[in-house]
C-alpha cells in the first residue's frame, strides 16, 4: 500500500495492516517504528506484513537516496525495531537511488521467542 496525504501515517497503517494477522499490541508497535522512520525522512512506499507461519512483522519498502541510506544506518545502530535490510541500487537511470527493503521485527517481550 502506498501512503498519501490526509489522515495521519500512523491511521492508514493501522487500517491497512489491520486484518494481517498481526497481533493487535504487536501491530501498534510495529506501526510506532515505522512513524518513526517517517519521521527521520525514510518514507514508506509499501508496508505489508511478514512472517511464517504467523505474521509477526513488517517489511516496508522505500526508495532513498544516498542521503537517505545514511539515515538509514545511523537508525540501524539506534533502532532495536529493524531486523534486517535489503539495499538494491536502481543503477544507470537513477545513479543516486536505491529500493530498499526494510524488516521490522517484534519489540518487548514478544521478541524473546527463538531467534
Amino acid at each position: 500500500m502506498a501512503f498519501g496525504e490526509g489522515e495521519s501515517l500512523e491511521k492508514q497503517l493501522l487500517e491497512a495492516l489491520k486484518f494481517g494477522g498481526l497481533d493487535r499490541t504487536n501491530l501498534a508497535e510495529l506501526v510506532d517504528v515505522v512513524v518513526g522512520l517517517n519521521a527521520q525522512g525514510i518514507a514508506p512506499g509499501r508496508v505489508f506484513p511478514n512472517g511464517i507461519p504467523v505474521p509477526d512483522g513488517l517489511t516496508v519498502n522505500a526508495t532513498l537516496d544516498a542521503a537517505g541510506l545514511g539515515v538509514l544506518a545511523n537508525q540501524l545502530q539506534t533502532n532495536a525495531g529493524i531486523r534486517g535490510v535489503v539495499i538494491f541500487p536502481y543503477g544507470i537511470p537513477a545513479i543516486d537511488t536505491f529500493q530498499t527493503q526494510i524488516f521490522i521485527g517484534p519489540l518487548g517481550a514478544s521478541a524473546a521467542g527463538g531467534d
